[in-house]
């Protein structure tokens, strides 16, 4: 671990801290946005506070959602998260982050970087990839085939990846690690002659769109508007609905646009939220602040099931689908698009962990089966940052833990056996 005390500020740190002391207002509109600085106080008073050689302080940041409501409130354009990023990054660098806390979520994103879990199909003349993230295979694999195989009716040529972005340890602040996992993802990329992604996930769109420059990125929804829809065997017919947008696509106009337009060519009628678009609420997922301070995560949530009243919501990104349906009944924009009468009827299946990881190796299995490729990969590539006798103890634990989970599968497995047998 380094000398904390003696280690200097980073350079980033000090000018996000000035530039807040400088520009910071002191005013209310943040704070009533936002739990967390309704309880820490303004932007100024973190920056007053400053002192990073001070772990509490740096930690924190750590009960931000990285949302980005405030600047889009902010009278003086400021940025908040920014200097909350920072604050994370320099935790991680002083050995104080992350957190145990966050190792679920690390592990997540290791998963799906994994040689077991990650898979490229490249055809001959590819220059798009299809990019679906992490969740959206495993929640919703069926919508992620169709809508792979839709927009390959317009591409023949295009390929799809499943590998993860590293969203979660960007936020995290784990700079170095991110940097090095995407950085190998981008250059194989590139090395092949891609020019474009797709994104379906939010996420991944946003760490694109920032780190993947010369590549292009796209979200799916306006590829999706460049031809025409898959026929509706039943339509869904007239309904109210109001749209979260993800909040990391709050200043992405032309997407808050097509979602719009999709919505609205499937029959639906959209009553706005008041935090909608640029003012868009966090679902609670954001900067993973439900595994330190669950309270926090959980208002966001409440706060929309308030402004809805009564509405089904539809949403652009599989992790807000999820996290919001524990409030509010939600939707995701690709089951209404290829899944229209099981989200009228109320009967279309999300489906939840540890199936979500079967499903993900059930589309990569599908894949390699039915879509054959000239270029084939599994990544093998990761950056460790566990000590060796870390490694080993976790090694002599796998085994352990796979059955257990085996054991957790079979029993849930009986358990639906057995309530779908009852009268």
């Amino acid at each position: 671990m380094p000398d904390s005390a003696n280690q200097p500020i980073r350079l980033a740190l000090r000018e996000q801290v000035a530039l807040v002391l400088d520009a910071c207002v002191k005013c209310p509109k943040c704070m009533a946005e936002c739990a967390f600085l309704k309880k820490y106080g303004t932007p100024k008073a973190f920056a007053d506070a400053c002192n990073p050689s001070d772990k509490n302080w740096l930690l924190l940041a750590y009960e931000c959602s990285l949302c980005g409501l405030c600047a889009s409130v902010c009278p003086v354009d400021l940025n908040p998260a920014a200097m909350f990023l920072e604050m994370r990054r320099e935790a991680v660098d002083r050995g104080f982050a992350p957190s145990p806390e966050h190792k679920i979520i690390m592990d997540y994103e290791q998963r799906g970087a994994s040689k077991r879990y990650s898979y490229y199909s490249l055809p001959r003349g590819c220059h798009t990839v299809l990019f679906p993230g992490c969740t959206l295979p495993g929640t919703r694999p069926d919508s992620t085939i169709s809508l792979y195989r839709h927009l390959k009716t317009a591409d023949p040529n295009l390929g799809i990846v499943l590998d993860c972005c590293c969203k979660p340890s960007h936020d995290l602040g784990r700079q170095a690690f991110f940097e090095a996992m995407f950085n190998e993802m981008k250059s194989y990329l590139i090395d092949h002659d891609i020019k474009t992604i797709i994104a379906a996930c939010p996420n991944c769109f946003q760490v694109f769109k920032e780190y993947g420059k010369p590549l292009e990125v796209i979200m799916a929804c306006e590829s999706l508007l460049k031809q025409d829809l898959p026929k509706a065997s039943q339509p869904i017919g007239t309904r109210v609905i109001s749209i979260h947008d993800p909040c990391v696509l709050r200043n992405e106009t032309s997407i808050h646009q097509a979602i719009r337009k999709l919505a609205k060519a499937r029959g639906f009628v959209i009553s706005e939220m008041i935090h909608s678009r640029e003012h868009s609420m966090c679902c609670g997922e954001g900067g993973s602040v439900g595994f330190v301070t669950k309270n926090f995560s959980e208002q966001w949530g409440e706060n929309c099931r308030q402004e809805v009243t009564g509405r089904r919501l539809l949403t652009y990104c599989a992790g807000c689908a999820n996290k919001l349906n524990k409030k509010v009944p939600t939707d995701h924009i690709l089951d209404v698009i290829f899944n229209p009468s099981a989200v009228s009827t109320a009967t279309y299946r999300v489906s939840k962990a540890p199936w979500t990881y079967l499903n993900r190796l059930k589309l990569k299995r599908y894949l390699k089966k039915n879509h054959p490729a000239a270029v084939k990969r599994e990544r093998e590539f990761f950056v460790s940052t566990t000590s060796s006798k870390k490694r080993s103890r976790q090694a002599f634990l796998f085994p352990i833990r796979f059955l257990f989970n085996l054991y957790c599968l079979c029993r849930q497995l009986f358990k639906t056996f057995m309530q779908k047998k009852k009268p």
